[in-house]
């Protein structure tokens, strides 16, 4: 196991959704109603700087901090503090939508991180699989 050298994760994902669509889900920080099951979310503040608190039953509370806004690209970045219920560290992540096709969006999240009691691989496979289950959350949401 390895603690120490970031570690990027980068998905994908192509959404049969219009970008307005998936970026007005997106786009509202605080908001995470379209999470299903029993997710509490409590926000401080309004805009960049503002921060998240998410409790996840059973798992615990994560703390997230819009860093940055950039709605004319359909873009923003946020950062993690405290512990996190996965094996990583120092997390900050993108998020990013781009029109694909006539009807269609690709949405891209990019996560950088250290290994925290766990290969670079590992903890990368681990993100992979919390963005796609992102995206599948967004799609069933939006009926797609």
């Amino acid at each position: 196991m390895t603690d120490g050298a970031t570690v990027h994760a980068i998905y994908s994902h192509r959404f049969d959704l219009p970008l307005d669509a998936v970026w007005h889900l997106l786009e509202d920080f605080g908001n995470l109603g379209w999470i299903p099951g029993d997710l509490r979310v409590t926000v401080q503040g309004e805009g960049v700087g503002m921060v998240r608190t998410i409790h996840l039953p059973e798992v615990g509370v994560v703390q997230e901090e819009l860093a940055f806004s950039r709605p004319g690209e359909h873009c923003y970045g946020y950062t993690v503090s405290g512990e996190l219920p996965y094996p990583i560290a120092d997390y900050r992540a993108q998020v990013s939508l781009a029109e694909d096709g006539d009807t269609g969006c690709r949405a891209t999240w990019h996560g950088t991180f250290r290994p925290q009691g766990a290969t670079p691989a590992e903890s990368r496979e681990v993100m992979l699989a919390v963005y796609r289950q992102i995206a599948g959350w967004i799609e069933v949401h939006l009926g797609a």
